[in-house]
Protein backbone atom coordinates (compact mmCIF):
# COMPACT_ATOMS: atom_id res chain seq x y z
CA UNK A 1 0.00 0.00 0.00
CA UNK A 2 1.34 3.45 -0.93
CA UNK A 3 2.09 5.80 1.93
CA UNK A 4 -0.10 8.91 2.00
CA UNK A 5 1.61 11.87 3.66
CA UNK A 6 0.12 15.24 4.58
CA UNK A 7 2.12 18.38 5.32
CA UNK A 8 0.92 21.80 6.42
CA UNK A 9 2.76 25.03 7.15
CA UNK A 10 -0.15 26.60 9.05
CA UNK A 11 1.22 25.69 12.49
CA UNK A 12 4.78 26.84 11.73
CA UNK A 13 6.13 30.27 12.63
CA UNK A 14 5.75 32.67 9.72
CA UNK A 15 9.53 33.01 9.48
CA UNK A 16 9.94 29.27 8.81
CA UNK A 17 7.03 28.59 6.47
CA UNK A 18 8.56 29.57 3.12
CA UNK A 19 11.85 27.70 3.55
CA UNK A 20 10.02 24.62 4.85
CA UNK A 21 7.64 24.71 1.89
CA UNK A 22 10.35 25.15 -0.72
CA UNK A 23 12.33 22.25 0.75
CA UNK A 24 9.20 20.08 0.82
CA UNK A 25 8.28 20.90 -2.78
CA UNK A 26 11.83 20.16 -3.93
CA UNK A 27 11.91 16.77 -2.20
CA UNK A 28 8.47 15.87 -3.54
CA UNK A 29 8.76 16.99 -7.15
CA UNK A 30 11.80 18.88 -8.49
CA UNK A 31 13.93 21.86 -7.47
CA UNK A 32 11.70 24.96 -7.41
CA UNK A 33 11.23 28.12 -5.36
CA UNK A 34 7.96 29.83 -4.46
CA UNK A 35 7.75 33.60 -4.27
CA UNK A 36 4.55 34.43 -2.33
CA UNK A 37 2.63 37.65 -2.80
CA UNK A 38 2.21 37.99 0.98
CA UNK A 39 4.74 36.14 3.12
CA UNK A 40 2.73 36.84 6.28
CA UNK A 41 -0.38 34.99 5.11
CA UNK A 42 1.33 32.33 2.97
CA UNK A 43 0.44 28.91 4.45
CA UNK A 44 0.50 26.16 1.76
CA UNK A 45 -0.58 22.56 2.32
CA UNK A 46 0.28 19.30 0.53
CA UNK A 47 -0.87 15.69 0.48
CA UNK A 48 1.45 13.39 -1.47
CA UNK A 49 2.05 9.78 -2.44
CA UNK A 50 3.73 7.69 -5.14
CA UNK A 51 1.85 5.36 -7.47
CA UNK A 52 4.04 2.90 -9.40
CA UNK A 53 6.80 5.48 -9.79
CA UNK A 54 4.48 8.43 -10.49
CA UNK A 55 4.73 11.17 -7.88
CA UNK A 56 1.31 12.56 -6.98
CA UNK A 57 0.66 15.63 -4.89
CA UNK A 58 -2.44 17.64 -4.05
CA UNK A 59 -1.22 21.18 -3.38
CA UNK A 60 -3.20 24.02 -1.83
CA UNK A 61 -1.44 27.38 -1.77
CA UNK A 62 -1.95 31.12 -1.67
CA UNK A 63 -1.09 33.71 -4.37
CA UNK A 64 2.50 33.22 -5.49
CA UNK A 65 4.89 32.76 -8.39
CA UNK A 66 6.71 29.43 -8.61
CA UNK A 67 10.01 29.31 -10.49
CA UNK A 68 11.94 26.38 -11.92
CA UNK A 69 14.86 28.43 -13.21
CA UNK A 70 18.14 27.48 -14.89
CA UNK A 71 19.88 27.00 -11.54
CA UNK A 72 17.12 24.59 -10.54
CA UNK A 73 17.44 22.69 -13.82
CA UNK A 74 21.14 22.19 -13.08
CA UNK A 75 20.22 20.54 -9.76
CA UNK A 76 17.55 18.30 -11.26
CA UNK A 77 18.40 14.64 -10.58
CA UNK A 78 15.61 12.82 -12.45
CA UNK A 79 13.99 13.86 -15.76
CA UNK A 80 10.26 14.17 -15.16
CA UNK A 81 7.21 15.44 -16.99
CA UNK A 82 4.74 17.15 -14.70
CA UNK A 83 1.04 17.22 -15.39
CA UNK A 84 -0.52 20.13 -13.54
CA UNK A 85 -4.27 19.80 -13.18
CA UNK A 86 -6.17 22.80 -11.86
CA UNK A 87 -8.81 21.85 -9.29
CA UNK A 88 -9.71 25.27 -7.89
CA UNK A 89 -8.79 28.80 -8.86
CA UNK A 90 -6.66 29.55 -11.92
CA UNK A 91 -3.01 29.72 -12.93
CA UNK A 92 -0.80 31.00 -15.74
CA UNK A 93 1.90 28.51 -16.72
CA UNK A 94 4.88 29.29 -18.93
CA UNK A 95 7.49 27.14 -20.66
CA UNK A 96 9.25 27.05 -24.04
CA UNK A 97 7.77 30.39 -25.09
CA UNK A 98 4.18 29.27 -24.49
CA UNK A 99 1.55 30.32 -21.96
CA UNK A 100 -1.20 28.05 -20.64
CA UNK A 101 -3.99 29.68 -18.65
CA UNK A 102 -5.72 27.01 -16.58
CA UNK A 103 -9.12 27.01 -14.89
CA UNK A 104 -10.79 24.25 -12.89
CA UNK A 105 -10.50 20.93 -14.74
CA UNK A 106 -7.86 22.14 -17.22
CA UNK A 107 -4.33 20.73 -17.29
CA UNK A 108 -0.96 21.16 -18.97
CA UNK A 109 2.51 19.56 -19.06
CA UNK A 110 5.92 20.73 -17.87
CA UNK A 111 9.38 19.33 -18.60
CA UNK A 112 11.72 19.66 -15.61
CA UNK A 113 14.83 19.57 -17.80
CA UNK A 114 13.95 23.11 -18.93
CA UNK A 115 12.97 26.28 -17.01
CA UNK A 116 9.29 26.99 -16.36
CA UNK A 117 7.14 29.30 -14.27
CA UNK A 118 3.69 29.09 -12.64
CA UNK A 119 1.73 32.19 -11.57
CA UNK A 120 -1.09 31.86 -9.04
CA UNK A 121 -3.02 35.09 -8.50
CA UNK A 122 -5.52 33.57 -6.05
CA UNK A 123 -5.82 30.78 -3.52
CA UNK A 124 -5.79 27.57 -5.52
CA UNK A 125 -5.76 23.77 -5.48
CA UNK A 126 -3.75 21.83 -8.05
CA UNK A 127 -3.15 18.12 -8.51
CA UNK A 128 0.38 17.47 -9.75
CA UNK A 129 1.60 14.21 -11.31
CA UNK A 130 5.34 13.79 -11.72
CA UNK A 131 5.85 11.13 -14.41
CA UNK A 132 9.35 9.74 -15.09
CA UNK A 133 10.43 10.74 -18.59
CA UNK A 134 11.12 7.14 -19.65
CA UNK A 135 7.64 6.08 -18.54
CA UNK A 136 5.99 9.01 -20.29
CA UNK A 137 7.81 8.34 -23.57
CA UNK A 138 6.37 4.82 -23.61
CA UNK A 139 2.96 6.39 -24.13
CA UNK A 140 3.75 9.73 -25.81
CA UNK A 141 6.65 9.73 -28.23
CA UNK A 142 7.83 13.34 -27.88
CA UNK A 143 6.19 14.89 -24.80
CA UNK A 144 8.76 17.70 -24.74
CA UNK A 145 6.97 19.15 -27.78
CA UNK A 146 3.70 19.41 -25.85
CA UNK A 147 4.69 21.47 -22.81
CA UNK A 148 2.60 24.48 -21.74
CA UNK A 149 -0.21 23.70 -24.16
CA UNK A 150 -3.53 24.36 -22.37
CA UNK A 151 -5.74 21.26 -22.35
CA UNK A 152 -9.23 22.63 -21.59
CA UNK A 153 -11.80 20.64 -19.67
CA UNK A 154 -14.38 21.43 -22.37
CA UNK A 155 -12.72 18.91 -24.74
CA UNK A 156 -14.11 15.39 -24.28
CA UNK A 157 -10.80 13.50 -24.05
CA UNK A 158 -9.42 16.06 -21.62
CA UNK A 159 -12.57 15.89 -19.54
CA UNK A 160 -12.28 12.10 -19.36
CA UNK A 161 -8.69 12.31 -18.09
CA UNK A 162 -9.41 15.13 -15.66
CA UNK A 163 -12.48 13.45 -14.17
CA UNK A 164 -10.74 10.07 -13.94
CA UNK A 165 -7.64 11.41 -12.18
CA UNK A 166 -9.67 13.42 -9.70
CA UNK A 167 -11.99 10.49 -9.02
CA UNK A 168 -9.07 8.09 -8.51
CA UNK A 169 -7.48 10.49 -6.07
CA UNK A 170 -10.66 11.03 -4.06
CA UNK A 171 -11.74 7.38 -4.02
CA UNK A 172 -8.43 5.72 -3.23
CA UNK A 173 -7.05 8.23 -0.74
CA UNK A 174 -5.16 6.10 1.77
CA UNK A 175 -6.60 2.90 0.28
CA UNK A 176 -4.21 2.45 -2.65
CA UNK A 177 -3.15 -1.19 -2.60
CA UNK A 178 0.27 -2.07 -4.01
CA UNK A 179 -1.31 -4.67 -6.29
CA UNK A 180 -3.42 -1.96 -7.95
CA UNK A 181 -0.71 0.65 -8.48
CA UNK A 182 0.50 -0.60 -11.86
CA UNK A 183 -3.03 -0.75 -13.25
CA UNK A 184 -3.86 2.73 -11.99
CA UNK A 185 -0.68 4.21 -13.47
CA UNK A 186 -1.33 2.51 -16.81
CA UNK A 187 -4.89 3.83 -16.97
CA UNK A 188 -3.74 7.38 -16.23
CA UNK A 189 -0.99 7.23 -18.86
CA UNK A 190 -3.27 5.72 -21.50
CA UNK A 191 -5.84 8.47 -20.92
CA UNK A 192 -3.05 11.06 -21.09
CA UNK A 193 -1.86 9.65 -24.42
CA UNK A 194 -5.43 9.70 -25.76
CA UNK A 195 -5.91 13.32 -24.72
CA UNK A 196 -2.76 14.47 -26.48
CA UNK A 197 -3.43 12.27 -29.51
CA UNK A 198 -6.69 14.18 -29.96
CA UNK A 199 -4.85 17.51 -29.85
CA UNK A 200 -5.53 19.39 -33.11
CA UNK A 201 -2.47 19.94 -35.29
CA UNK A 202 -2.96 23.65 -34.66
CA UNK A 203 -2.87 23.09 -30.89
CA UNK A 204 0.88 23.62 -30.89
CA UNK A 205 2.40 26.83 -32.16
CA UNK A 206 3.41 26.93 -35.83
CA UNK A 207 7.13 26.20 -35.24
CA UNK A 208 6.03 23.01 -33.48
CA UNK A 209 3.64 21.83 -36.19
CA UNK A 210 6.15 19.27 -37.51
CA UNK A 211 6.92 17.74 -34.08
CA UNK A 212 3.23 17.85 -33.18
CA UNK A 213 2.41 15.92 -36.36
CA UNK A 214 5.06 13.36 -35.41
CA UNK A 215 3.44 12.97 -32.00
CA UNK A 216 0.06 12.39 -33.61
CA UNK A 217 1.51 9.75 -35.94
CA UNK A 218 3.27 7.87 -33.13
CA UNK A 219 0.19 8.02 -30.92
CA UNK A 220 -1.89 6.74 -33.85
CA UNK A 221 0.48 3.76 -34.04
CA UNK A 222 -0.02 3.01 -30.33
CA UNK A 223 -3.78 3.10 -30.73
CA UNK A 224 -3.77 0.79 -33.78
CA UNK A 225 -0.82 -1.45 -32.92
CA UNK A 226 -2.99 -4.58 -32.79
CA UNK A 227 -4.20 -4.16 -36.38
CA UNK A 228 -2.29 -6.40 -38.84
CA UNK A 229 -2.81 -3.92 -41.71
CA UNK A 230 -1.06 -1.07 -39.87
CA UNK A 231 1.64 0.13 -42.28
CA UNK A 232 3.26 3.47 -43.14
CA UNK A 233 0.96 3.60 -46.17
CA UNK A 234 -2.21 3.07 -44.13
CA UNK A 235 -1.03 5.61 -41.56
CA UNK A 236 -0.38 8.22 -44.25
CA UNK A 237 -3.86 7.63 -45.68
CA UNK A 238 -5.53 7.92 -42.25
CA UNK A 239 -3.57 11.08 -41.32
CA UNK A 240 -4.34 12.75 -44.65
CA UNK A 241 -0.70 13.07 -45.74
CA UNK A 242 1.43 11.46 -48.45
CA UNK A 243 3.82 8.57 -47.68
CA UNK A 244 6.63 10.84 -48.89
CA UNK A 245 5.72 13.50 -46.30
CA UNK A 246 5.54 10.82 -43.60
CA UNK A 247 9.01 9.64 -44.55
CA UNK A 248 10.31 13.23 -44.35
CA UNK A 249 8.86 13.65 -40.85
CA UNK A 250 10.90 10.70 -39.56
CA UNK A 251 13.95 11.03 -41.81
CA UNK A 252 16.20 11.95 -38.88
CA UNK A 253 15.26 8.94 -36.73
CA UNK A 254 17.48 5.91 -36.22
CA UNK A 255 14.74 3.56 -37.45
CA UNK A 256 12.17 3.66 -40.20
CA UNK A 257 8.50 3.90 -39.34
CA UNK A 258 7.99 0.25 -40.35
CA UNK A 259 10.78 -0.83 -37.97
CA UNK A 260 9.25 1.32 -35.23
CA UNK A 261 5.93 -0.50 -35.66
CA UNK A 262 7.69 -3.89 -35.52
CA UNK A 263 9.69 -2.91 -32.43
CA UNK A 264 6.62 -1.69 -30.56
CA UNK A 265 4.72 -4.89 -31.44
CA UNK A 266 7.60 -7.02 -30.14
CA UNK A 267 7.85 -4.94 -26.96
CA UNK A 268 4.13 -5.38 -26.35
CA UNK A 269 4.42 -9.12 -26.96
CA UNK A 270 7.31 -9.34 -24.48
CA UNK A 271 5.25 -7.44 -21.92
CA UNK A 272 2.39 -9.92 -22.31
CA UNK A 273 4.74 -12.89 -22.02
CA UNK A 274 6.07 -11.49 -18.74
CA UNK A 275 2.61 -11.32 -17.21
CA UNK A 276 0.89 -14.24 -15.51
CA UNK A 277 -2.16 -13.94 -17.77
CA UNK A 278 0.03 -13.94 -20.87
CA UNK A 279 1.81 -17.11 -19.77
CA UNK A 280 -1.49 -18.95 -19.86
CA UNK A 281 -2.28 -17.90 -23.43
CA UNK A 282 -1.23 -19.64 -26.63
CA UNK A 283 1.66 -18.01 -28.45
CA UNK A 284 -0.52 -17.58 -31.50
CA UNK A 285 -3.07 -15.65 -29.46
CA UNK A 286 -0.37 -13.30 -28.20
CA UNK A 287 1.09 -12.86 -31.68
CA UNK A 288 -2.26 -11.94 -33.21
CA UNK A 289 -3.12 -9.68 -30.25
CA UNK A 290 0.04 -7.69 -31.01
CA UNK A 291 -0.76 -7.24 -34.70
CA UNK A 292 1.26 -10.10 -36.23
CA UNK A 293 -0.53 -11.83 -39.08
CA UNK A 294 1.80 -14.84 -38.99
CA UNK A 295 3.06 -16.89 -36.06
CA UNK A 296 6.19 -17.75 -38.07
CA UNK A 297 6.97 -14.07 -38.67
CA UNK A 298 6.36 -13.34 -34.99
CA UNK A 299 8.76 -16.08 -33.91
CA UNK A 300 11.56 -15.02 -36.26
CA UNK A 301 11.23 -11.32 -35.42
CA UNK A 302 11.07 -12.02 -31.68
CA UNK A 303 14.19 -14.17 -31.78
CA UNK A 304 16.06 -11.54 -33.79
CA UNK A 305 15.30 -8.90 -31.16
CA UNK A 306 15.54 -10.87 -27.90
CA UNK A 307 17.92 -13.67 -28.85
CA UNK A 308 15.47 -16.43 -27.96
CA UNK A 309 12.10 -17.80 -28.98
CA UNK A 310 8.90 -16.42 -27.42
CA UNK A 311 8.43 -19.74 -25.60
CA UNK A 312 11.94 -19.59 -24.10
CA UNK A 313 11.40 -15.98 -23.10
CA UNK A 314 8.17 -16.87 -21.32
CA UNK A 315 9.80 -19.82 -19.55
CA UNK A 316 12.66 -17.62 -18.36
CA UNK A 317 10.23 -15.07 -16.94
CA UNK A 318 8.33 -17.86 -15.16
CA UNK A 319 11.53 -19.28 -13.66
CA UNK A 320 12.67 -15.84 -12.54
CA UNK A 321 9.38 -15.24 -10.74
CA UNK A 322 9.52 -18.64 -9.06
CA UNK A 323 13.07 -17.90 -7.94
CA UNK A 324 11.93 -14.64 -6.31
CA UNK A 325 9.12 -16.43 -4.47
CA UNK A 326 11.37 -19.23 -3.18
Amino acid sequence: MSLIETFSTADLPVSRRLQYWNDLACSTFTPIVADPVDVQTYAPHMTRTTIDGIRVGLVRSDPSVVHHAREHVSRTLEPLFFMQMQLRGSSMNRQAGREALLHAGDFTLFDNTRPYQMDFEETNDVLVLGIPAKMMRTYIAHPEDLVAIPMPYSVTCNQLLSDSVRRLWSEFGSMIASSEESRIARVVLELTASAYAALPVGGAERPMSGPARRVRVLNYIEQHLTEPNLTPGSIAHSMGVTPRYLHMLFAGDNETLARHILRRRLEEAARLLEQKQGREQRLGTIAFACGFASLTHFGKAFRAKYGMTPRSYRNRCREAEQGQQA
